[in-house]
Protein backbone atom coordinates (compact mmCIF):
# COMPACT_ATOMS: atom_id res chain seq x y z
CA UNK A 1 0.00 0.00 0.00
CA UNK A 2 1.43 3.39 -0.97
CA UNK A 3 -0.11 6.75 -0.15
CA UNK A 4 1.41 9.42 -2.36
CA UNK A 5 1.07 13.20 -2.29
CA UNK A 6 1.58 13.26 -6.05
CA UNK A 7 -1.22 13.98 -8.51
CA UNK A 8 -3.39 11.02 -9.47
CA UNK A 9 -5.94 10.74 -12.24
CA UNK A 10 -9.55 10.39 -11.22
CA UNK A 11 -12.75 11.56 -12.93
CA UNK A 12 -14.63 14.25 -11.01
CA UNK A 13 -18.31 13.24 -10.80
CA UNK A 14 -20.43 15.36 -13.11
CA UNK A 15 -17.52 17.37 -14.51
CA UNK A 16 -15.24 15.13 -16.56
CA UNK A 17 -16.23 13.58 -19.85
CA UNK A 18 -15.67 9.87 -20.40
CA UNK A 19 -11.99 9.30 -21.02
CA UNK A 20 -11.04 12.73 -19.66
CA UNK A 21 -9.91 12.26 -16.04
CA UNK A 22 -9.37 15.23 -13.73
CA UNK A 23 -6.22 15.44 -11.67
CA UNK A 24 -6.66 15.54 -7.91
CA UNK A 25 -3.81 16.45 -5.58
CA UNK A 26 -3.72 14.37 -2.39
CA UNK A 27 -4.18 15.31 0.31
CA UNK A 28 -6.70 18.01 -0.54
CA UNK A 29 -8.38 20.45 1.82
CA UNK A 30 -11.94 19.18 1.63
CA UNK A 31 -13.24 21.72 4.18
CA UNK A 32 -11.80 24.04 6.85
CA UNK A 33 -9.53 22.04 9.16
CA UNK A 34 -10.17 18.86 7.10
CA UNK A 35 -7.61 17.08 4.91
CA UNK A 36 -8.61 14.17 2.66
CA UNK A 37 -6.50 11.40 1.15
CA UNK A 38 -9.60 9.94 -0.54
CA UNK A 39 -9.72 10.34 -4.32
CA UNK A 40 -13.35 9.12 -4.46
CA UNK A 41 -15.56 9.94 -1.49
CA UNK A 42 -19.27 10.57 -0.95
CA UNK A 43 -20.42 14.08 -0.13
CA UNK A 44 -22.06 12.87 3.09
CA UNK A 45 -18.72 11.70 4.46
CA UNK A 46 -17.15 15.10 3.79
CA UNK A 47 -20.07 16.85 5.50
CA UNK A 48 -19.91 14.55 8.51
CA UNK A 49 -16.14 14.90 8.90
CA UNK A 50 -16.38 18.69 8.48
CA UNK A 51 -18.76 18.80 11.47
CA UNK A 52 -16.20 16.87 13.51
CA UNK A 53 -13.46 19.29 12.43
CA UNK A 54 -15.47 22.18 13.92
CA UNK A 55 -15.67 20.66 17.41
CA UNK A 56 -13.83 22.83 19.97
CA UNK A 57 -11.62 20.07 21.40
CA UNK A 58 -10.12 19.04 18.03
CA UNK A 59 -6.36 19.76 18.10
CA UNK A 60 -5.02 20.10 14.58
CA UNK A 61 -6.81 18.89 11.47
CA UNK A 62 -9.17 15.96 10.94
CA UNK A 63 -7.86 13.54 8.30
CA UNK A 64 -9.83 11.27 5.96
CA UNK A 65 -8.25 8.02 4.77
CA UNK A 66 -8.73 6.65 1.21
CA UNK A 67 -11.59 4.36 2.32
CA UNK A 68 -13.48 6.94 4.43
CA UNK A 69 -17.27 6.71 4.46
CA UNK A 70 -20.25 7.82 6.57
CA UNK A 71 -20.48 6.32 10.04
CA UNK A 72 -22.61 6.73 13.16
CA UNK A 73 -21.48 10.05 14.60
CA UNK A 74 -17.84 9.69 13.50
CA UNK A 75 -16.82 9.15 9.89
CA UNK A 76 -15.40 5.66 9.35
CA UNK A 77 -11.81 6.00 8.16
CA UNK A 78 -11.21 9.37 9.82
CA UNK A 79 -8.54 10.49 12.27
CA UNK A 80 -9.75 12.99 14.88
CA UNK A 81 -7.01 14.42 17.13
CA UNK A 82 -8.70 15.34 20.40
CA UNK A 83 -7.20 17.24 23.32
CA UNK A 84 -8.65 16.76 26.79
CA UNK A 85 -11.45 14.49 25.57
CA UNK A 86 -12.13 10.81 24.95
CA UNK A 87 -14.53 10.14 22.09
CA UNK A 88 -15.85 6.55 22.12
CA UNK A 89 -17.79 7.18 18.89
CA UNK A 90 -14.50 8.07 17.18
CA UNK A 91 -12.74 5.01 18.58
CA UNK A 92 -15.67 3.05 17.08
CA UNK A 93 -16.43 -0.63 17.48
CA UNK A 94 -13.61 -2.29 15.53
CA UNK A 95 -10.27 -1.65 17.16
CA UNK A 96 -6.92 -3.37 16.77
CA UNK A 97 -5.07 -1.52 13.99
CA UNK A 98 -1.41 -0.62 14.40
CA UNK A 99 0.94 1.12 11.95
CA UNK A 100 4.63 1.29 12.86
CA UNK A 101 7.39 3.15 11.02
CA UNK A 102 10.62 1.16 10.70
CA UNK A 103 14.20 2.37 10.13
CA UNK A 104 14.19 0.79 6.65
CA UNK A 105 13.61 2.38 3.27
CA UNK A 106 12.47 0.95 -0.07
CA UNK A 107 16.12 0.37 -1.01
CA UNK A 108 16.42 -2.13 1.86
CA UNK A 109 13.60 -4.34 0.53
CA UNK A 110 14.04 -7.10 -2.05
CA UNK A 111 12.49 -6.64 -5.47
CA UNK A 112 9.99 -9.36 -4.62
CA UNK A 113 8.38 -9.90 -1.19
CA UNK A 114 7.70 -13.58 -1.90
CA UNK A 115 10.69 -14.56 0.26
CA UNK A 116 10.01 -12.55 3.46
CA UNK A 117 6.23 -13.10 3.47
CA UNK A 118 6.46 -16.79 4.54
CA UNK A 119 8.68 -15.66 7.42
CA UNK A 120 5.97 -13.24 8.55
CA UNK A 121 3.34 -15.98 8.28
CA UNK A 122 5.50 -18.23 10.45
CA UNK A 123 6.03 -15.58 13.13
CA UNK A 124 2.43 -14.28 13.22
CA UNK A 125 -0.13 -17.05 13.89
CA UNK A 126 -3.31 -16.61 11.86
CA UNK A 127 -6.74 -18.01 12.69
CA UNK A 128 -8.85 -18.08 15.85
CA UNK A 129 -7.10 -19.71 18.80
CA UNK A 130 -3.81 -20.29 17.00
CA UNK A 131 -0.32 -19.87 18.41
CA UNK A 132 -0.82 -21.34 21.87
CA UNK A 133 1.65 -24.14 21.21
CA UNK A 134 4.22 -21.46 22.07
CA UNK A 135 4.20 -21.22 25.91
CA UNK A 136 5.46 -17.62 25.82
CA UNK A 137 2.07 -16.50 24.43
CA UNK A 138 0.14 -17.48 27.55
CA UNK A 139 3.01 -16.23 29.70
CA UNK A 140 2.80 -12.79 28.05
CA UNK A 141 -0.95 -12.66 28.67
CA UNK A 142 -0.49 -13.47 32.36
CA UNK A 143 2.07 -10.68 32.69
CA UNK A 144 -0.30 -8.02 31.38
CA UNK A 145 -2.06 -5.71 33.78
CA UNK A 146 -5.72 -6.66 34.04
CA UNK A 147 -8.22 -4.15 32.58
CA UNK A 148 -10.18 -1.81 34.84
CA UNK A 149 -13.41 -3.10 33.30
CA UNK A 150 -14.98 -6.14 34.90
CA UNK A 151 -14.97 -9.04 32.43
CA UNK A 152 -17.47 -11.85 32.17
CA UNK A 153 -16.30 -15.46 32.12
CA UNK A 154 -17.08 -15.58 28.38
CA UNK A 155 -14.91 -12.51 27.73
CA UNK A 156 -12.08 -14.03 29.76
CA UNK A 157 -12.37 -17.18 27.66
CA UNK A 158 -12.28 -15.18 24.42
CA UNK A 159 -9.14 -13.33 25.54
CA UNK A 160 -7.34 -16.52 26.56
CA UNK A 161 -8.21 -18.23 23.29
CA UNK A 162 -7.48 -15.42 20.84
CA UNK A 163 -4.58 -13.56 22.45
CA UNK A 164 -1.40 -13.62 20.35
CA UNK A 165 -3.02 -14.50 17.01
CA UNK A 166 -3.85 -12.41 13.96
CA UNK A 167 -7.37 -13.78 13.87
CA UNK A 168 -9.35 -14.50 10.72
CA UNK A 169 -11.60 -12.80 8.19
CA UNK A 170 -10.25 -9.47 6.91
CA UNK A 171 -7.37 -9.34 9.39
CA UNK A 172 -3.93 -8.83 7.86
CA UNK A 173 -0.29 -7.91 8.33
CA UNK A 174 1.56 -6.08 5.58
CA UNK A 175 4.71 -4.22 4.66
CA UNK A 176 4.17 -0.92 2.84
CA UNK A 177 5.85 2.33 1.80
CA UNK A 178 4.92 5.94 2.51
CA UNK A 179 5.41 8.92 0.20
CA UNK A 180 9.07 9.21 1.28
CA UNK A 181 9.79 5.51 0.55
CA UNK A 182 10.05 4.71 4.26
CA UNK A 183 8.99 1.19 5.23
CA UNK A 184 6.02 0.71 7.54
CA UNK A 185 4.43 -2.39 8.99
CA UNK A 186 0.64 -2.38 9.27
CA UNK A 187 -1.31 -4.84 11.39
CA UNK A 188 -5.08 -5.21 11.65
CA UNK A 189 -6.03 -7.82 14.23
CA UNK A 190 -9.61 -6.70 14.85
CA UNK A 191 -11.36 -6.48 18.20
CA UNK A 192 -13.06 -9.93 18.18
CA UNK A 193 -16.33 -8.42 19.40
CA UNK A 194 -14.72 -6.74 22.42
CA UNK A 195 -14.61 -3.39 20.60
CA UNK A 196 -18.37 -3.44 20.09
CA UNK A 197 -18.94 -4.37 23.73
CA UNK A 198 -16.67 -1.56 24.93
CA UNK A 199 -18.43 0.95 22.69
CA UNK A 200 -21.82 -0.16 24.00
CA UNK A 201 -20.52 0.38 27.54
CA UNK A 202 -18.80 3.74 26.97
CA UNK A 203 -21.13 5.58 24.58
CA UNK A 204 -23.87 6.20 27.17
CA UNK A 205 -21.26 7.57 29.59
CA UNK A 206 -19.88 10.07 27.09
CA UNK A 207 -22.96 11.02 25.09
CA UNK A 208 -24.89 14.13 26.13
CA UNK A 209 -28.46 13.38 27.10
CA UNK A 210 -30.84 13.78 24.12
CA UNK A 211 -33.25 16.69 24.13
CA UNK A 212 -36.90 16.53 23.13
CA UNK A 213 -35.85 18.16 19.84
CA UNK A 214 -33.38 15.34 19.14
CA UNK A 215 -35.85 12.48 19.61
CA UNK A 216 -37.04 11.15 16.31
CA UNK A 217 -34.75 13.50 14.40
CA UNK A 218 -32.12 12.52 11.85
CA UNK A 219 -30.58 15.99 11.67
CA UNK A 220 -26.85 16.64 11.55
CA UNK A 221 -27.13 18.08 15.06
CA UNK A 222 -27.88 14.59 16.39
CA UNK A 223 -24.76 13.27 14.68
CA UNK A 224 -22.67 15.93 16.37
CA UNK A 225 -24.13 15.03 19.76
CA UNK A 226 -23.25 11.36 19.22
CA UNK A 227 -19.68 12.38 18.44
CA UNK A 228 -19.25 15.13 21.02
CA UNK A 229 -18.14 13.75 24.39
CA UNK A 230 -19.45 14.69 27.76
CA UNK A 231 -16.14 15.30 29.50
CA UNK A 232 -16.60 12.62 32.15
CA UNK A 233 -13.76 11.81 34.59
CA UNK A 234 -11.17 9.61 32.89
CA UNK A 235 -11.60 6.86 35.47
CA UNK A 236 -15.06 6.24 33.97
CA UNK A 237 -13.25 4.76 30.98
Amino acid sequence: MRIDRQAIAHPAPGTAQRGEPREIILPNRAAPNLLSWASDIEAGAIEQAARAARLPFVAGHVALMPDAHVGIGATVGSVIPAKGAIIPAAVAVDIGLVATETTLTAADLPENLAAPMPLMEKQIPAGVGQGHDDPTVDQALNELNRPHTDLSSEQEKTISCQFGALGSGNHFAEVCLDEHDRVWTVLHSGSRGIGNQLATLCLPISRPAPTSEDRGSCSSNVGEKILAPRLAPLEKF
